[in-house]
């Protein structure tokens, strides 16, 4: 479901539903990309970070490989991230590997349900900001 163009929205008893009016405004899996990519070259000042897979021909100082398993709310239900990632140095080996599952309230529209998600993807934004080692990182000026 992460890989449709609507929004899919959980109900209370747990099954799926496709609004018909509801749309991502791009590719979902390319809109995350982006904006975790964002929030490490913000976070750790440099743009030496990759997010698997990337660029044929780019050495970065760090590789994110990650797996959103489920990035969903509904108008009773709260927002879920479920996430793994494996962070690797630049020869290749994981330095840090976590499995996490948040919640985020709202107020039960739709707006407020993708601002739920988006504060989610920022908090996974962060906390992966965290994990990488700072002395694998070239600092930029």
């Amino acid at each position: 479901y992460l890989h449709r163009e609507e929004i899919i929205q959980r109900q209370p008893e747990g099954h799926l539903k496709a609004p018909r009016t509801a749309r991502w405004a791009g590719n979902l899996h390319d809109n995350i990309s982006q904006l975790l990519l964002k929030i490490l070259v913000a976070d750790l000042k440099t743009s030496t970070i990759a997010i698997y897979p990337d660029r044929i021909g780019f050495s970065p100082d760090a590789q994110l490989l990650i797996t959103i398993s489920r990035l969903d709310s509904g108008p009773a239900v709260p927002a879920v991230l479920e996430a793994q990632w494996r962070i690797l140095d630049q020869d290749k080996k994981t330095v840090s590997t976590r499995i996490v599952q948040w919640e985020e309230q709202h107020d039960g529209t739709l707006a407020s349900q993708i601002a739920a998600q988006s504060r989610l993807l920022e908090r996974l934004g962060d906390q992966i900001a965290q994990e990488i080692p700072t002395r694998s990182i070239t600092s930029e000026k």
